[in-house]
């Protein structure tokens, strides 16, 4: 949402910047959209919905609103971080009043995932130390065991989620929760966060690149279509390669600088460099 003293300043200059800001903030959403197709994915897949993940997003909003008031050199009032924000005036006080008393305002994150429904019956079943196979319907069923957390979703429904999530399985009446290697789990978490530090970095050299225009940072791609199978295994197999020579080479000199600026007071910076390739079926 539009500061309102920013917006009555482009208009007061010409009406034309006020259309212009509007259509730019309307493409910004679309293409923050499409961004967020895949995001919303994983996260439906990892069995994280829409309200769960709304409601975790208030404190990124209420810290990126923070930042923007930094930036244009506005007074923090309850008022104005709700305009930037888009938050409710009750939640900016929550947060600030967090803030004062030096508490984190991301405790929601829990919270918001312990109201998951499959988690918390993951939970009651572990807490009061179930067989890990119990039946479908009856006495200490998982039937008996939704209804303890909720009543407003069918157990069918919630069993059917918690098998897509892959949490449970079926069989023969009986309901069985599903165990899984410390080591998958493990793997699972660290290539998440590789992923999340990967996007994370391109987002920022790319919206850097938007918004500032004294330093440029390398963000590019290449995309090739009218490809066979054939042809796309041996531009995966070229990539491959090129980049084993690419990070070979980069993390050579990267070793030389380290030695370089090993006594330098000011050697206090990062620098992270990344590849991709993704082939998919082109639209008819």
């Amino acid at each position: 949402m539009m500061n309102n003293h920013v917006a009555n300043k482009f208009y007061q200059n010409d009406p034309a910047d006020f259309v212009s800001t509007t259509t730019e903030a309307a493409s910004t959403l679309e293409c923050s959209l499409e961004i967020m197709q895949e995001i919303a994915q994983w996260l439906i897949k990892s069995g994280i919905g829409y309200n769960e993940f709304s409601s975790a997003l208030k404190p990124l909003f209420y810290k990126a609103a923070i930042q923007e008031a930094d930036r244009i050199e506005q007074k923090k009032t309850d008022s104005s971080l709700s305009l930037l924000a888009g938050l409710h005036r009750k939640d900016i006080r929550q947060y600030r009043l967090l803030e004062e008393n030096h508490q984190t305002i991301d405790s929601d994150l829990e919270k918001n995932f312990a109201s998951n429904i499959p988690t918390r019956v993951v939970a009651k079943w572990l807490e009061k130390k179930l067989p890990f196979r119990i039946a479908t319907v009856g006495e200490q069923s998982f039937e008996q065991l939704v209804k303890e957390i909720t009543t407003e979703k069918h157990p069918r429904s919630i069993l059917l989620e918690m098998k897509r999530l892959e949490l449970v399985s079926e069989q023969h009446g009986e309901i069985t929760l599903q165990c899984f290697s410390s080591l998958d789990k493990v793997n699972q978490s660290l290539r998440q966060q590789c992923l999340s530090q990967n996007l994370t970095t391109h987002l920022k050299a790319g919206l850097f690149n938007i918004f500032d225009c004294e330093q440029y940072f390398l963000e590019q791609a290449i995309s090739i279509d009218h490809l066979s199978l054939n042809s796309i295994e041996k531009l995966r197999v070229l990539s491959q390669i090129l980049w084993d020579n690419l990070s070979h080479e980069f993390q050579i000199a990267a070793q030389q600088c380290i030695e370089k600026d090993r006594h330098d007071p000011n050697a206090q910076y990062a620098i992270q460099l990344g590849i991709y390739s993704h082939n998919t079926l082109k639209s008819q």
